[in-house]
Parts: C-alpha cells; structure tokens; sequence
C-alpha cells in the first residue's frame, strides 16, 4: 500500500506515503532540520522560511546523480518545472552562439559564462513560472549529486505557508518586473539572469531619496568631457520620481 503509482511520468503519492517521506526528511518525526532541509535553507530563495515548511519541501526534494560530461538541460528546453541545488561537483554554464549551436554539447559552438559551485541555485525561473524556457545549457564538469524541487509541487505546499507564500510572490514580482525592463530585454536572456544575480536590492521607505553618481571620462583627442552613469537602477515595485520642477520623470516598475 505504500508502493508509489506513476502515470504518464507523475508520481502519485498516497497519503501515507508523503507522510513517511516528511518523517525521513524530518529524522523520523524528531525535532531537528534534516540535511536537505539545511541545504535548501542556505540559498537565497528559500532564506527565512520556517523549519515546518522546508521539512515539507524536504520531503518532495529528489536527489539525481549525474556523470561527469553530462547536460543536466540545454538551452531553449521547455516545460521543465524543476529547480536544482548542487550538492557536489561543479557544473558549466554556457550560451549558444547562434541558432544551430543551442542543441550542441561542442564547447566551441557555445560560450562559457559561469560556473555552477557546491550549494548554487540553478533553474529556478521554470520552478517559479517566470521564464517556461531554459536560458542556458549546463553541463557537469565532474560527476554530481543535484537536489530537485519540482515547482508544481512546491508551489501547492506553500498554499499552507500564507507568509513564506507572500515572501516568494513578491520576488517572482520582481523578477517580472526585471525581464520587462530594456536592459533585460536587449541582452541574452541568460546574461539577462546574470546580472539581476549580481544586483544590490535597494528597498527605499515612502519619500525617501538616493543619490545616483556619475564617473568623468575625458575623451582624446578632442578632450570632451562626458558623463556616464556608474550603475543602472531598474524599478521592480512601486514608483520612482527623478529631477525636479519641469524635469521631474516618474518611473514605473519595470523600467
């Protein structure tokens, strides 16, 4: 009776049979976080949520061993709804060059553009129901141990959880915001995805003001002196007011 059934490539689970994963993925009903449990509490996604709800995304957690030289997914997949956390190895990331290299394994039709280390988060677009394409092709560089979370499943549980739920709305609201805006929409959606990884999040209170700097570069041979921006601020929630009097602009989300 505790036998999982499977149809069509979905695996069913019977009650009894979710609560003895939980209880596994809990140390049998003990108190404690299990290791699962830690390791998804250590990425920035799931930072902050309760140690009830990680036991329940413990317990729908899959571990898949993959070997060295493998694509764990290629760019342009679709209807993948997983997101992965890498428990060992490391794992490339690369870019197509052109539309007849996004099917290739080749390095030298593809461009390197990152490194995927022990504990990184990867896939978690398609997990959220932002982006229902795969951005990147990754490819392990050793053999390794990934942790799956599949979206569907994630999502449903988080039906339970009213506070961690509204927490993650709000970053997929975000993330909308992002891809809407031109710096996003004119660059390689995995570059895209890059740089919103490596941006500072700025929450400004009600009135409150920030000073954008500007660098000066002088200009041979004609020595024009010009002003560049030294960062590029996107607006993901709420309103910004720029300038003042007749110059002043308002900004929206996702600008």
């Amino acid at each position: 009776p505790l036998e999982e059934e499977v149809l069509e490539g979905v695996r069913i689970e019977k009650p009894l049979e979710h609560r003895r994963r939980l209880e596994e993925a809990t140390g049998n009903g003990q108190t404690g976080m299990s290791q699962i449990g830690f390791q998804l509490q250590q990425t920035k996604l799931f930072k902050g949520f309760s140690e009830t709800l990680l036991a329940e995304l413990a317990a729908i957690t899959e571990e898949k061993t993959y070997k060295q030289s493998e694509v764990v997914y290629r760019e342009g997949e679709k209807y993948q709804h997983w997101l992965g956390i890498l428990e060992s190895g490391s794992i490339s990331v690369s870019i197509s060059n052109g539309a007849a290299s996004e099917q290739s394994s080749d390095s030298s039709s593809r461009g390197l553009i990152g490194t995927i280390e022990v504990g990184g988060l990867f896939g978690e677009l398609a997990a959220l129901g932002i982006r229902e394409v795969r951005t990147a092709t990754l490819i392990t560089d050793t053999e390794c141990n990934v942790l799956m979370v599949d979206g569907r499943q994630m999502w449903s549980i988080l039906e339970n959880f009213s506070e961690e739920r509204t927490q993650l709305t709000a970053e997929c609201d975000r993330w909308r915001a992002y891809w809407g805006s031109r710096i996003a929409s004119h660059c390689h959606p995995e570059l895209a995805y890059q740089l919103r990884l490596r941006a500072t999040l700025r929450q400004l209170a009600l009135g409150e003001e920030m000073w954008f700097g500007s660098s000066t570069l002088e200009v041979a041979p004609d020595n024009v002196t010009q002003r560049f921006p030294q960062s590029s601020v996107i607006v993901e929630t709420g309103k910004v007011f720029t300038g003042t009097g007749e110059n002043q602009e308002t900004i929206s989300a996702g600008r």
